[in-house]
């Protein structure tokens, strides 16, 4: 859960559940922080945060509004401050005068030492696809604190964080594979989930669920 979302109910005593929500906000927020420049607005932000759900989305380029992530952050912008106000008031690495609008300028601490930190809070996944990157171009091992320190000072930092974020298609129906292909043959890391046998006869575009 990136965006703002209507929650009927949750659990409370559900710790686990809590937990894995508030760490992806914490993952959600670095990544955007590590793909923005020093200086930035709240607008910067949210949208950037919000495309992260779309990276790779092949109706993004084919048939979806231009405007749809402009369309869900600008209308509640108070939702997303919300959300990830806490995240942004503890985070000693931003630097902004607490105004809450889509204008507040926030600048970023852009420090090898801010940057090395940011990389460590990552989710595990993407920083295994960077050390995989890294071992298939060198072909020599390295440990994560290694791969990452170097990474801190690339001048290619911000691709190469993109490309290691592993997209997921849920569901390998006629569409679902369609999309697969298409992030696959667009250089993405994609990876491809399914509950029924491949060429089964469940999805969208078959039988009764059509």
């Amino acid at each position: 859960m990136l965006k703002p979302v209507s929650v009927m109910k949750i659990d409370q005593s559900d710790q686990d559940l809590l937990y894995a929500l508030k760490t992806n906000l914490n993952s959600a927020l670095h990544v955007a922080l590590l793909l923005l420049p020093e200086q930035f607005t709240l607008r910067d932000l949210f949208l950037k945060i919000t495309s992260l759900s779309y990276q790779g989305d092949f109706r993004m380029y084919i048939g979806e509004n231009k405007n749809k992530i402009s369309n869900i952050v600008l209308p509640q912008v108070d939702a997303f401050v919300e959300l990830y106000s806490n995240l942004i008031l503890n985070d000693s690495y931003l630097h902004w005068n607490k105004t809450r609008t889509l204008n507040t300028i926030v600048q970023q601490d852009v420090t090898a030492a801010a940057i090395f930190r940011r990389l460590l809070a990552l989710p595990k996944f993407v920083i295994q696809n960077l050390m995989e990157m890294t071992t298939l171009k060198t072909r020599q091992h390295q440990d994560a604190e290694e791969v990452i320190r170097k990474l801190c000072v690339s001048t290619q930092r911000k691709e190469k964080i993109e490309h290691a974020m592993k997209i997921a298609v849920v569901g390998l129906g006629g569409t679902g594979s369609a999309a697969l292909r298409f992030l696959a043959q667009s250089g993405h890391n994609a990876v491809g989930y399914e509950q029924f046998h491949i060429g089964h006869e469940h999805g969208s575009s078959h039988g009764e669920s059509r």
